[in-house]
């Protein structure tokens, strides 16, 4: 080593120690992305993000992916420090996340419960198409207004969307439809929310569906998704019943769709 050489390690020197010990070697995190099978879901995003108020320069985000057995691991995380802990995937429809203390440096952290990822149980086509895999039923989205029986079968009947062809479903099709939804992405029925009790896709903002089925003379069955595990009743075919009454019109699935 030349003496400039030497020159410029004696006066870096000072600067490295100091670097080094305001780096700590970090802290290790593990777990697990399954999805509600248990089955461990292989390239899902985790991110770990610095939630404390004091954010520390190079540790404040992380992001690794799962492996094919589902586990993920993250090195380096500032040690003693809090981090938000989330999941990302194509399709998702909970957002499942936790807060952690990181543990000393070179520790190890195993989560004691995997993070489960819902997915939609529905197909949807570029123009809006919704079909279930379970039962092979077509379903066309909530044109987003109330309507009275009447309104809705001849919605239905008219509706040209891919090709026509849809009518208005009965009541075990609809109970079919919240069973199916329960498989994929049901929002919780004991929330006034306006997806509650059946898949987003669906963009059913309100309570309940007309069915094809009259009871009387007068009044048809609909369905309700906001009950716990559905459930059905009888309205006027003429009334909206005050602003809530919406159409779900359905086909049989079509071939190569």
């Amino acid at each position: 080593m030349n003496i400039i050489n030497i020159i410029v390690f004696l006066l870096a020197a000072p600067f490295l120690s100091s670097n080094a010990l305001a780096a700590p070697q970090g802290s290790f995190l593990k777990g697990t992305v399954v999805g509600t099978a248990g089955k461990p879901l292989q390239g899902v995003s985790v991110i770990a993000d610095e939630a404390g108020k004091r954010k520390h320069k190079g540790f404040v985000r992380f992001e690794v992916k799962t492996e094919a057995d589902g586990t993920f691991r993250f090195r380096g995380l500032y040690p003693g420090s809090e981090y938000n802990v989330s999941v990302e995937a194509a399709g998702q429809c909970n957002f499942p996340e936790m807060n952690i203390l990181s543990m000393l440096s070179g520790k190890t952290q195993a989560l004691d419960d995997p993070f489960i990822l819902r997915f939609s149980a529905f197909r949807v086509s570029p123009d809006g198409i919704i079909t279930d895999p379970r039962t092979g039923l077509q379903w066309a989205p909530d044109p987003g207004e109330s309507v009275t029986w009447r309104q809705a079968d001849q919605y239905a009947a008219g509706l040209k969307l891919g090709g026509g062809g849809w009518r208005l479903p009965t009541r075990a099709e609809l109970k079919g439809l919240y069973d199916s939804a329960h498989h994929g992405c049901p929002v919780d029925y004991q929330t006034w929310n306006p997806n509650s009790g059946i898949d987003p896709a669906f963009r059913f903002k309100c309570c309940y569906a007309w069915s094809s089925e009259m009871r009387d003379a007068k009044t048809a069955w609909v369905f309700y998704f906001r009950n716990a595990g559905g459930g059905d009743a009888a309205y006027n075919i003429d009334s909206d019943s005050y602003n809530y009454g919406r159409v779900l019109a359905v086909r049989p699935q079509r071939t190569g769709e």
